[in-house]
């Protein structure tokens, strides 16, 4: 346990728990009393179910407020890890496009426009009526 941390922290816990045995003892008064409205079990468990709920609440989101932000930062420690090598890949696989491919990408495209056509595959131009590239062989 850190020594550092308020002692207010352990007073918020011990709440948790009170209102979290107080919550448990109401309902369990209030399904034993369920029968019985008039012995007065059904309304003291009710009674103490709603009060323990949100003491229950309070308790546990304050008392254990740091222990749930170490676990969220661990998550997204643990999130960044897993996803670093992948979003590494793709600004490698991104970076590998050369600025000679753009411009032949750009002239088929402009020239494309005009009704001569390129190869998809390495941007040669080829004749209209060629089933294949004459430059890298593949099918148009």
């Amino acid at each position: 346990m850190d020594n550092n941390k308020p002692k207010y922290f352990l007073v918020l816990k011990f709440v948790a728990l009170l209102g979290l045995a107080l919550l448990v003892t109401g309902v369990i008064l209030a399904v034993k009393g369920f029968g019985d409205v008039e012995s007065g079990n059904f309304m003291l468990g009710v009674f103490m179910a709603v009060f323990g709920l949100p003491i229950t609440f309070v308790g546990i989101f304050m008392g254990f407020g740091p222990e749930i932000a170490k676990m969220r930062a661990k998550s997204i420690k643990y999130i960044q890890q897993e996803t670093k090598e992948d979003l590494t890949t793709i600004a490698q696989n991104t970076a590998d496009i050369s600025s000679g491919a753009v411009t032949t990408t750009a002239r088929a495209v402009s020239e494309g426009l005009k009704g001569t056509k390129f190869c998809k595959h390495c941007g040669a131009k080829v004749d209209g009526d060629s089933k294949f590239c004459s430059t890298c062989g593949k099918e148009l």
